[in-house]
């Protein structure tokens, strides 16, 4: 894991949302892709994101339909670039105590992102 960059988790297909689409827009997007948190962009840049565990605090609460992805994504998420060690990437996961981190490529846009799942996958895969 040590020469592993965080260029292995850039995704050509990644789902991204706009911050006026709704809460129940990003249920749907997680469920089709089979994934737990999205990139909240606008203008080309990242200015949130949101996991599963935002839209559950949301659904319990009721009439989520209505409610915005600004008004419930985690605002300045972590971001790294293409080239940052995957070390690095889970010290600083650690450090600022998140789940997941962006990865942007040497223009600034989002082109990937990087979980705790995916850090246990590669823990996995070095025995």
């Amino acid at each position: 894991m040590e020469n592993m960059t965080a260029n292995m988790y850039v995704i050509s297909n990644l789902t991204f949302l706009a911050p006026e689409s709704t809460v129940f827009d990003a249920y749907e997007r997680m469920k089709r892709d089979q994934i737990h948190h999205i990139p909240v962009v606008a203008n080309g840049e990242a200015i949130g994101i949101i996991s599963d565990r935002d839209l559950q605090f949301v659904t319990l609460a009721g009439n989520s339909q209505n409610i915005k992805c600004k008004d419930i994504m985690t605002e300045a998420p972590v971001i790294v670039d293409t080239t940052t060690p995957l070390t690095d990437v889970a010290d600083l996961m650690i450090g600022k105590k998140v789940n997941s981190v962006l990865i942007n490529n040497s223009e600034g846009k989002v082109v990937g992102i990087f979980t705790s799942t995916d850090a246990l996958k590669l823990l996995a895969t070095q025995k």
